[in-house]
């Protein structure tokens, strides 16, 4: 991501797409992990050297932030379906989450 300008760097296939969003989600629980990986996955050549640091800057952002750097980032149809799914997913689970908890906690105060 581009500090000055706010655009992403990131141009991404399909497959990359999903390993990109698969380190996010790992960057949640284990933000260590989730860098170690993908520097693996640069050095195995599963993600582009020349996008490390656009990457590894998405681990900095909120999720909407993310998404639309992401979403700016796809490269063909496939990028966008897996954004879609993969994310949405992700989106819904959060929404669900922060629903059930403000109803517990609803239900404790009464």
């Amino acid at each position: 991501m581009n500090a000055v300008t706010g655009r992403s760097n990131l141009s991404l296939d399909g497959a990359q797409m999903r390993r990109v969003i698969e380190l996010l989600e790992l960057h949640a629980e284990s933000p260590t992990q989730a860098q170690q990986l993908l520097n693996q996955m640069v050095q195995g050549e599963r993600l582009p050297a020349s996008q490390h640091t656009a990457i590894a800057a998405l681990f900095a952002l909120g999720n909407a932030q993310a998404d639309r750097a992401l979403n700016a980032a796809c490269a063909d149809d496939e990028a966008v379906e897996c954004l879609l799914q993969l994310r949405t997913h992700e989106a819904r689970l959060e929404y669900v989450g922060g629903a059930r908890r403000s109803a517990a906690r609803t239900r404790a105060a009464a």
